[in-house]
Order: C-alpha cells, then sequence, then structure tokens
C-alpha cells in the first residue's frame, strides 16, 4: 500500500471521528480563535524567556529543560486565554470530549502511552519565523512510531502526520521584536543603558510590529514602564513616530486605519506617521 492511500485513508478516519468533529468545531467557533490562540502562545514562551529578569530574548538562548518547559506554559496559558475547562483525564475539557494539549518547538510532537487513542490538540511554534500552527488528532496506536524513547512516549509517524486536522496551519504568531530587528540594531539597542533611554529607542527601531509590556518591562527595567511609554510617545512625536496602545479604542482605530497590526491589551505598536526628514 503507497504512501498516498496510507495518507488518504488517515484523513478519512480523521473526518469520520465525531469526537474530533465535535471538538474542531468548538474551537473554531470561538471568536478569533487564531488570533487568541497565537498570543497565548507568544505569552507563554515570553513567560519562559523572561526577557525582564534574564536579559533574553529568544528561544535559542534558553536551556534544554526550559524549552520543554514551554509545552506545561502554553497548556496554562491556551486554558486560560480560551477558557477551556480542564479535564478530569487530560489537560482540558472541549464540548465534553478529554482533550491532551501537546506542544512542540519543532512539530514533533512526543505521545506518552496515557494519550494513546485520545485526541490531542497539537500545537508547534516557530519563534525565529513567527509561526505557529494548531491542530487536532486522536492518538491512534498505529500513527505513532513503532519506538519510544526511556519514558515510552513516541512521535507521529507519516500516517499520523497526513491524519491531523489543521485549526491554524502557519498562522502569524506575534513576533518577539528583539529577534526581528537586525543583529546590529539588536546590538545597538542593548548598548543603551536600561531606562527611558532604551525604551524611546526600541521604539523607534521597531516600529509596525506588537511590542508586548513584558519587552517593555525588559527595556525599562524600572517600575512604571507605562510611564516611560508616554515619556517616548512625546519624545518620539516630534520625530513623526506615534506609539499606539491596545488599551485605547480609539489607538487601535488608528493601528487599523494606518494598516498595522491592532496591538493587544498589553501590547504597543508604533509606527511612523511622517517622514521627519521632510518636516
Amino acid at each position: 500500500m503507497g504512501d498516498r492511500t496510507r495518507s488518504d485513508e488517515a484523513q478519512e478516519a480523521s473526518r469520520l471521528d465525531d469526537g474530533l468533529a465535535d471538538v474542531g468545531t468548538a474551537l473554531s467557533s470561538i471568536p478569533h480563535f487564531g488570533t487568541k490562540a497565537g498570543r497565548a502562545i507568544r505569552t507563554a514562551i515570553d513567560d519562559v524567556i523572561d526577557p525582564v529578569r534574564t536579559g533574553r530574548w529568544s528561544v535559542a538562548q534558553l536551556e534544554k529543560v526550559e524549552k520543554t518547559y514551554i509545552g506545561t506554559r502554553v497548556e496554562i496559558t491556551l486554558r486560560s486565554t480560551l477558557n477551556l475547562e480542564q479535564g478530569a483525564r487530560m489537560d482540558c475539557l472541549i464540548a465534553s470530549h478529554e482533550v491532551d494539549i501537546k506542544f512542540s518547538i519543532h512539530g514533533k510532537w512526543m505521545i506518552p502511552m496515557e494519550a494513546v487513542g485520545e485526541m490531542c490538540l497539537l500545537v508547534s511554534a516557530d519563534d525565529e519565523a513567527s509561526t505557529f500552527s494548531v491542530g487536532l488528532l486522536r492518538a491512534r496506536d498505529e500513527y505513532l512510531t513503532v519506538g519510544g524513547n526511556r519514558d515510552r512516549k513516541r512521535t507521529l509517524n507519516a500516517q499520523g502526520n497526513a491524519a491531523i486536522e489543521w485549526l491554524v496551519r502557519d498562522g502569524d504568531l506575534p513576533p518577539n521584536p528583539l529577534s526581528q530587528i537586525s543583529p546590529e540594531q539588536r546590538s545597538a539597542l542593548l548598548k543603551i543603558p536600561v531606562g527611558q533611554a532604551r525604551v524611546t529607542a526600541l521604539f523607534r527601531l521597531v516600529t509596525g510590529q506588537p511590542v508586548t509590556r513584558s519587552v517593555v518591562e525588559w527595556a525599562a527595567s524600572q517600575l512604571d514602564p507605562a510611564k516611560r511609554v508616554r515619556d517616548a510617545r512625546q519624545q518620539l512625536e516630534s520625530e513623526g513616530i506615534r506609539i499606539l496602545s491596545g488599551l485605547r479604542v480609539a489607538d487601535r482605530s488608528e493601528a487599523k486605519a494606518a494598516g498595522i497590526p491592532i496591538p493587544g491589551k498589553d501590547e504597543f505598536v508604533s509606527y511612523r506617521f511622517r517622514d521627519s526628514s521632510r518636516s
């Protein structure tokens, strides 16, 4: 039997799984599911990176054990953000079905013995590419590799990967601003002492993309990061750069009109509203 036939059978098996259909419908009906999931994953990753206390800015800088912990943070944050009940056996309860949440940085999910036969919400994220994916799969035994690691966890085989029902495939993960700017810009930013000067430089360098409150706190390393943003707003306005806050309705409307990402409630976004060289 060829790979194409096995793939077709895997997809048909998923379509005939009423439980998966129930869970998929429930998640898809959540308003702005993709946006909420992406922001929850970004928050979970940033919680582990912990830029305020560690000075780090990317997943690549994490220790191996810390990368493993991202999965736990993703589970907790997704459950909270999407208002999912905690399950009795698995991580959460969706449409009255027990569902396990599995996270992988590289899309190679590890399925433990207790999750075999169960429904899994498969989540992956590429911090460098700023993409994420969310899919559903019932972890059937035939979808898993024969061998396992010391904990008897197994990965998906080709048939299992083909059976995933994608809710979001390579969606836009809110970028980590410090990993998006050039190495030269980041080096220049890191040379600026923490405080007002670094916050202002951050919004000058990183325009047109959301900056989370935790990144502002990292740059400020002081109490009241909101004041640092207000002061940066006053200074940059004269340079033709405006800082918008997700907490302000008018700012969100302005972001939409300007065609830039609309900031979330814990985010800011700066953009050039005029060419300062012409003023």
